[in-house]
């Protein structure tokens, strides 16, 4: 088991880099500000901030969000695989090739695939998995939102093309209207999407002429366009949430096994991967 853990520690650990350099990545796109024009309808009372600049996304963010991904759900693999080579009786090869830790929206699938894929596992590490599953999403999450669905899928659209990622608007705050200072009304979160080119209407703020203040402009993030029940996600706290589901994941299997084969289980490995805290800016 011990092993087992330091081998996740630094599967995170690696996923946790590639945060790192996303967010670095990100950084560097914005660092020099956005390229920003005011125009003042004196008929209606109202400024539009309009982009004088396309950003274009660095394709560098796009690898290392797949690898983040990558990283998580070998995570879930390696755990299940090692359960799997301790059965009694042993599998075999070919029965041992098919382990995978399954990812599923519907129940029935699982109930059909997991006799295959969860073969040797000890039920309690069975029910373990199926408890996490997307098809028991509780709403507002929906089977298509759920953590695991869209590491599945951020893994499976990788394998075959780039994940899709697009410069979008956030938040727009240090407006300055007659000397107060306002957030503006987005307007461009509704389709077509939210991408940063130039020409775009940022931001419309009602009332007399207004500016930035002190040089502040709309906060932006680097979203995914579409990946499971998401479009336009923003791509950290999304790569955040898939993280810390995993952590969980990974606490509540690694705990079942300890207190499985220990009288009195050591907290040390479960309690150094739930305490590993995130480590990107948001």
């Amino acid at each position: 088991m011990s092993a087992l853990v330091d081998n996740l520690y630094l599967k995170i650990q690696h996923a946790d880099n590639n945060a790192q350099e996303i967010d670095r990545l990100m950084y560097e796109m914005f660092a020099g500000g956005l390229a920003i024009s005011t125009e003042f309808n004196e008929e209606v009372g109202e400024t539009t901030f309009v982009l004088n600049e396309s950003i274009e996304v660095n394709p560098a963010i796009s690898v290392r969000c797949g690898e983040v991904a990558h990283q998580l759900r070998s995570c879930l693999d390696h755990i299940v695989f090692y359960l799997a080579s301790r059965a009694n009786p042993p599998l075999s090869d070919g029965q041992l090739k098919q382990i995978e830790y399954p990812i599923f929206v519907d129940q029935n699938r699982f109930s059909a695939d997991v006799g295959r894929k969860l073969r040797g596992l000890p039920s309690s590490a069975i029910d373990i998995i199926e408890r996490f599953q997307p098809f028991h999403a509780v709403p507002p999450t929906t089977p298509t939102t759920h953590p695991l669905w869209l590491l599945h899928e951020m893994n499976r659209i990788d394998k075959h093309r780039a994940l899709h990622v697009v410069s979008a608007v956030g938040t727009a705050r240090g407006v300055s209207l007659e000397g107060q200072i306002v957030n503006g009304e987005i307007i461009i979160q509704a389709p077509p999407r939210a991408i940063l080119e130039k020409g775009k209407a940022l931001m419309k703020v009602k009332g007399a002429k207004a500016t930035f203040q002190n040089g502040s402009v709309p906060s932006v993030h680097i979203a995914f366009e579409e990946v499971g029940g998401f479009k336009d996600g923003p791509v950290l706290p999304i790569l955040c949430g898939l993280r810390d589901f995993t952590i969980d994941l990974i606490a509540a299997l690694t705990s079942y096994e300890q207190s499985k084969y220990s009288p009195t289980p050591s907290p040390t490995d479960t309690s150094r991967i739930a305490n590993w805290d995130w480590i990107g800016r948001f």
